[in-house]
């Protein structure tokens, strides 16, 4: 850029690659509020250029930092976001606390974070932060958290609790997400009579899971969205969920080698009354049974069913009572089956989506089809896959499959009516993992 052109005016600057090289020195800059940089420093910018950008409120910086550009942004006492979420950082520094304007912190697990972090009062937003001794007290003391992320909170017990302590004081907090946190407990709350009470989602996912449903969980009546895993789950649990009365997403997985039920009724009218997404996945075999008159929003249903445990059982399992339903998935675990117990399970599920009033869309696959009875198991020139039959279910009088073999090469498909006509195209990859135009099929029913 030509050293005569006038940039005192520019008031945001993205650059990347090798745009940064040739961008003239921060310095120039005088009104900047917005910076988003790959490579910083650069031959035309040198960290203490940071410190000049007095109106700095948004600062995004990739790759590798060094020590001397971390230790600068602690001088930019306006900057409202700080993104280090794609750099490459050890440790952020200790002059970070002093950024008391900081509303979004966004930084990667594997930083350490510096003493002090309470100091951040006006803190919102504070994302992946890996739980260690010298945070989880500071996170109680940010009052102002509406989103928070979270990461390794259950490999000690005393970070377990200390944190709970800290959630006590989280009044403001929208949305809490936990991962790679292993077996962990959020049980403790209800007892301090202090429970984040505007929360609207919780996700624990990623290798997390908890010993059970935090009781607290019954108070939060704005909860919106919830994604969890649990070591153990009762029939009294579901009517507490079903109690909240602003979940529309429930996402609960129940791990294997659990105290489990054999099945879990709803059958209480006024339960779930706004829940409209469903994703229940049992590894011990539950079933989720449906009565008439519930779930009167409910349009997508995910459920987990374990064949070898319910061959030559029915599947009353109530779903024509679901009046709003659109769409079913349904994950077959084949361990241990017949090819024929399969296939007739998967008829059974065909024929409880043709009776249904809805005609809602039926997808299902197989999960451990590798691990079917001896001798019954599919052979696909690809290996072992969880992927199986694919049943579209539309209100006409014909269905299409595509079996395993054919979904493991399938590179792309794409489907549209035309005058009347079902056409299905199909792309597969060549031998080299590039896509072959000739070898491009298509079908029309």
């Amino acid at each position: 850029m030509p050293a005569t052109v006038d940039v005192s005016h520019v008031r945001s600057v993205i650059a990347f690659g090798d745009a940064f090289e040739w961008m003239p020195p921060l310095s120039r800059f005088s009104v900047l509020r917005v910076l988003d940089l790959e490579g910083f420093p650069s031959k035309n910018n040198c960290p203490k250029d940071l410190r000049n950008l007095h109106h700095l409120r948004y600062l995004q910086l990739r790759g590798y930092l060094e020590k001397e550009v971390l230790e600068e942004i602690g001088n930019l006492r306006h900057l409202e976001v700080l993104d280090l979420s794609n750099a490459y950082v050890d440790a952020l520094p200790a002059s970070i606390v002093n950024l008391t304007n900081l509303q979004s912190l966004l930084v990667d697990s594997d930083m350490t974070m510096p003493d002090g972090i309470g100091k951040l009062s006006l803190l919102q937003e504070m994302s992946w932060i890996q739980i260690a001794p010298n945070t989880v007290a500071e996170l109680g003391k940010l009052a102002a958290l509406r989103v928070l992320c979270i990461r390794g909170l259950g490999y000690d017990e005393s970070h377990n609790k200390a944190f709970v302590q800290s959630l006590s004081n989280l009044g403001n907090l929208v949305g809490l997400f936990i991962s790679r946190s292993g077996l962990c407990s959020l049980d403790g709350l209800s007892d301090s009579g202090r429970v984040p009470a505007r929360l609207k989602f919780f996700r624990g996912t990623s290798a997390t899971t908890f010993h059970q449903l935090p009781r607290w969980f019954s108070k939060l009546e704005l909860l919106s969205g919830l994604t969890i895993t649990v070591n153990r789950f009762t029939q009294d649990e579901l009517e507490m969920l079903g109690e909240l009365p602003s979940l529309r997403f429930l996402e609960l997985e129940v791990s294997e080698n659990c105290t489990a039920q054999e099945r879990l009724m709803i059958s209480n009218a006024q339960h779930f009354q706004s829940l409209e997404e469903m994703k229940f996945l049992d590894y011990e075999g539950c079933l989720m049974v449906f009565a008439e008159r519930v779930m009167p929003m409910l349009q997508k249903l995910m459920f987990y069913f374990q064949l070898w445990k319910r061959v030559g059982g029915g599947l009353d399992i109530g779903l024509e009572n679901l009046t709003s339903l659109k769409h079913v998935t349904v994950q077959v675990d084949c361990y241990k089956a017949k090819i024929v117990e399969l296939e007739d399970v998967e008829t059974m599920f065909k024929d409880l989506v043709r009776i249904h009033p809805n005609y809602p869309t039926l997808e299902l696959s197989r999960v451990r089809e590798w691990q079917m009875a001896e001798g019954e198991s599919y052979n696909s020139p690809g290996g072992a896959s969880d992927h199986g039959l694919y049943d579209i279910c539309p209100p006409l009088n014909c269905d299409v499959y595509l079996a395993p073999f054919f979904l493991l090469l399938t590179y792309g498909c794409f489907s549209t009516f035309m005058h009347g006509e079902l056409v299905i195209s199909f792309d597969f990859p060549s031998t080299d993992g590039e896509s072959d135009d000739d070898s491009e099929a298509s079908e029309q029913t």
